[in-house]
Order: C-alpha cells, then structure tokens, then sequence
C-alpha cells in the first residue's frame, strides 16, 4: 500500500503471548499490502517460527546502539528492539511489541511517527496449561491502561472472528487522517468541540494525542 504521508504510521499491535498479534498482522500484511516490522532479538526461535518473519533472530554482540533503535525490551531473559532505519521511508508499517517498548516508542518518537496503539485482548488460549513459563513471563509484563489504545479487540471466539475485527480495524483507521485522528481522540477525552479550543487547552502530543491541560 503506497500512502502519500508526511511521517510514517506505526501501528504498534500489543497483547499476551499467544493471543494472536502474529497471526493477525501476517494476514492483514498481505490483504492491505501493509509492510510488518520484524523486531530483533536475541531469544531462540521457537517452533515454528522463520526468521524474519516473527522476528529477526541475532546475538547480543549485534545490539546495536541505543540511539538507532525506536524501541528495546528485556523480556524473559531476552532482548528485543527494532531500528529506525526499518521505519523511516515507509508509509504505514505493522509492528508487534510489548508495553514496555510501546512505552519508549511513544516517549522518544511521537513527535516523528504517528503512533497507533492497538491492543489485542484474551483471558485464555490453550497452549497456556502446556506452558507454565511463558504464562509466567507473561503475568510479569508490565500493564498499560487502556486509554494508551486506539483500539482493543477482544479474541474471544474463532480464528476467523479475530482477523476479520483485526482487518476491519486497521482498514477504517488507514481512511482517517492521522492528525484528524489524534484531535479526535483528544476532543473525547476532553469533551472539547473544536480544534481551535483544541490548540487553546492542550500542552503538546502525547500517548494516543494530546497531554491536556
């Protein structure tokens, strides 16, 4: 998908493990032509996986310095971080992470990309009762609120149910202005009618918008 944007769009899919951000980025990659971000890390490849695809898999000496990554997480024992030169030039851009790097992403780059936040909700999947330590892990994710989302869509029925929400999502969130996006936002938060008193009452851009006065 080619989109005529002053900044690129990242839309940073958040949840559990297991949950089904892979599956559903993959699928919403190849309907809408929408580039993924594959992230480093230094973890092993589980079964399964390709590399390149989930993610990009690599040693510790190949960390590179802070100031070219847009996010980093230690993570069960692993690293994780992705580049800017894997963001700048692109129109919109898919990319899974976890709180603690949507945390950095947005306090480092909201200035310079929009930041789409969606999180991906789910109480239970069945691989959970086979693995006690990626459940673990998970339970010692850190916890963002859920005003930090754009959009949260519950997989809490088929496959099919959530990359059907997942498509519909990211497709009506592409035919919104960005800008547009983030005032609007902002004027539910606030209750404020107008960009205009907009502008008047708000500090500058923040996670999801606006900081409001």
């Amino acid at each position: 998908m080619n989109m005529i944007l002053d900044k690129p769009i990242i839309f940073a899919v958040v949840g559990n493990s297991g949950c089904g951000k892979t599956t559903a980025v993959e699928f919403v990659s190849k309907q809408l032509g929408i580039p993924v971000l594959s992230s480093y890390t230094t973890r092993p490849m589980r079964a399964g996986e390709k590399n390149g695809r989930e993610h990009i898999f690599t040693t510790k000496d190949q960390i590179p310095n802070r100031n070219e990554m847009i996010a980093y997480t230690f993570f069960g024992h692993h690293h994780y971080w992705a580049t800017r030169s894997q963001v700048d030039g692109q129109g919109a851009i898919l990319y899974v992470i976890d709180e603690a790097g949507l945390e950095e992403l947005l306090d480092r780059f909201e200035k310079i990309y929009y930041i789409i936040p969606i999180y991906i909700q789910c109480e239970y999947m069945p691989w959970m009762k086979n693995d006690p330590q990626r459940v673990n892990r998970d339970q010692q994710r850190k916890r963002l609120p859920r005003n930090y989302y754009r959009s949260i869509i519950k997989n809490d029925g088929t496959l099919d149910d959530l990359l059907e929400n997942f498509h519909f999502v990211i497709n009506r969130l592409l035919k919104v202005d960005p800008v547009e996006m983030i005032a609007n936002w902002c004027r539910k938060q606030c209750g404020l009618p107008t960009s205009k008193e907009l502008e008047d009452q708000c500090k500058g851009i923040g996670p999801n918008g606006y900081f409001c006065a």
